[in-house]
């Protein structure tokens, strides 16, 4: 909704179910979490306040590795993309979250069906040993189907977490270098840098005069202020930036 990126470093950077739980320890009321089918996020996958949505596009990846060996694979693949297809159409034609959410139901609740039909039918007539591959696809699919159903309760949801994984990437590749950050609070520092640039980069801000006019105001700027700073709220001073 506010277009906003928060990185967090937790206990030396470990990726752990724990660090999720820590993260959301103060949430008061219902939200959903985006993700794929990682067990750290599995706690959330029958919570009430808490409810985890699945991944269309990670559930897709496993059958598209598989097109070019198997025809039901090609299937379940052309079911994907045809559910993508028509959620644009959805989100061309209507902007209020309400109408996104009635049309999703009538025209992609009954693709889902399809799809989950077909999936039934493949775990049942699928032999491990002969197709170990697209099994394990299928059985992965069949495990994130309930939660993807989440996203027809809302229209403001998206069908993938792509948001997540395109503000990550930076993350992801500086991965390795991020291990010698120094301290934990150097990490924790680090993590809250990379919040800033990855808002400064999503509201399309120039990042020196951006920077140059929060450190000028922010000394006199009083502590309930300080929100209207952040990239997502902040305009510039007729002052120049660089004063």
């Amino acid at each position: 909704m506010y277009g906003l990126t928060l990185f967090v470093f937790h206990e030396r950077g470990r990726r752990t179910q724990e660090a999720v739980k820590k993260y959301f320890e103060d949430v008061m009321k219902k939200i959903y979490l985006h993700s794929d089918g990682a067990p750290i996020y599995k706690c959330y996958d029958v919570g009430e306040l808490i409810q985890r949505i699945a991944c269309l596009v990670h559930m897709r990846r496993p059958f598209f590795k598989l097109k070019d060996f198997s025809e039901d694979a090609m299937t379940m693949l052309r079911q994907f993309e045809a559910v993508s297809r028509e959620d644009k159409l959805i989100k061309a034609k209507f902007s209020d979250p309400v109408e996104i959410r009635w049309e999703r139901v009538l025209r992609i609740g009954p693709m889902f069906n399809d799809m989950k039909s077909y999936l039934d039918k493949l775990s049942k007539n699928l032999e491990k040993d002969e197709e170990p591959e697209l099994l394990k696809a299928v059985n992965y699919a069949l495990t994130e189907y309930p939660c993807m159903l989440r996203c027809l309760e809302d229209g403001s949801l998206d069908l993938s977490n792509n948001v997540c994984e395109r503000q990550i990437r930076r993350i992801a590749k500086y991965r390795n270098n991020s291990y010698f950050v120094g301290s934990p609070e150097a990490g924790v520092r680090f993590a809250r840098l990379m919040s800033h640039f990855a808002n400064i980069r999503k509201h399309n801000l120039d990042s020196v005069g951006y920077l140059c006019d929060v450190f000028r105001r922010i000394k006199n700027t009083a502590k309930d202020k300080l929100v209207d700073l952040i990239a997502h709220r902040w305009r510039p001073t007729t002052g120049a930036v660089w004063a």
